[in-house]
């Protein structure tokens, strides 16, 4: 791939400490085996947990017995709760990119379970541009703003991918970080000229104005874009509880599939965005199957665009080494 970005990730060390800082200020101890109390889930109120407030909202937790304490994080220290992972929380949402520099960063974190999946057509994640802005292709976007949800997220890995794959050098773009709710205002006033649009706003940005690319495709036609991950020690000695999790998830997202006005209504009222943007949403699938080739797709994509380098196997990131069924 030409022309690309070599923007490092200089997350190894800054990771440690600043995950040092936090476990501090909260306190607990390493890693304790399943003692048969409450299963610790750390999520942000976005589009990943919505598994687990299915999950919640129609009993599948109790049908499966397991016992499970959600805990809202934000999404600005989403990237330090891997190094809480054994003390403050058991499982806990991660995207791929955060999980891939957490491991090469020292922690021993390992991915129990997929979340959900981006696939071509869902406009799960879109690069739309302002109307009448005259952007219309990623040749375009050369010298342009692009709104991001974070600078080195998923998201943004997934933009500046497909934007060296159009042959587009990606330091031309400038990639501004803002909150996905305050992109259709940063949008319609012209402050940026692009923005990366995700569930549930992405929807309702394209009908505002011109939806570009779905950038994630240029890594697949069907990407892992969310996993619960543990730490290692934890997760080998909970696999059972770890079955029974990802089983009462897997009945979350069969109910998903029969009721998806429903899980577009929930998943409204669990993030509190207004429902004019609920007719834009479309629920994308949710799986618990997990294998290294899911997230060798984004090692790829951390290397091309942004330096990235590490020794680690991706095999070694999934409990069982890459059979990720349930127990």
């Amino acid at each position: 791939m030409s022309t690309v970005r070599r923007r490092r990730i200089r997350t190894s060390i800054s990771l440690l400490a600043v995950g040092a800082l936090i476990s501090a200020c909260f306190g607990g101890s390493d890693t304790p085996p399943s003692d048969g109390g409450p299963v610790r889930v750390a999520m942000t109120k976005s589009i990943p947990a919505l598994g687990v407030w299915v999950a919640q909202e129609q009993g599948y937790f109790d049908k499966h017995k397991v016992t499970v304490e959600t805990k809202e994080i934000s999404t600005t220290v989403a990237a330090q709760v891997p190094s809480l992972l054994g003390k403050q929380y058991d499982i806990a949402q991660m995207t791929p990119s955060d999980m891939i520099t957490a491991a090469d960063g020292g922690i021993d974190v390992v991915a129990v379970s997929a979340g959900y999946v981006n696939q071509r057509g869902d406009d799960g994640v879109l690069v739309v541009a302002r109307e009448g802005s005259g952007i219309t292709s990623a040749k375009d976007l050369v010298g342009k703003r692009i709104a991001a949800p974070s600078i080195n997220g998923n998201v943004n890995t997934a933009t500046m991918y497909w934007l060296a794959s159009e042959g587009v050098d990606v330091d031309s773009v400038k990639v501004v970080a803002a909150g996905v709710p305050n992109m259709p205002d940063l949008l319609e006033t012209g402050q940026v000229d692009a923005v990366e649009g995700v569930i549930p706003y992405g929807g309702l940005m394209a009908s505002q104005g011109v939806k570009i690319a779905e950038p994630v495709t240029a890594l697949g036609d069907r990407v892992q874009m969310s996993f619960w991950g543990s730490h290692r020690e934890w997760a080998e000695n909970n696999r059972e509880v770890i079955g029974r999790f990802k089983a009462a998830l897997d009945d979350a997202s069969a109910w998903m599939k029969e009721h998806p006005q429903d899980a577009v209504t929930l998943l409204m009222a669990k993030t509190g965005v207004d429902k004019k943007f609920e007719k834009f949403v479309k629920v994308p699938e949710f799986t618990t199957k997990l294998t290294p080739e899911d997230l060798e797709v984004w090692k790829k994509a951390m290397t091309e665009v942004r330096g990235f380098s590490t020794k680690k196997q991706m095999k070694d990131l999934v409990l069982g080494g890459g059979d990720n069924s349930a127990e």
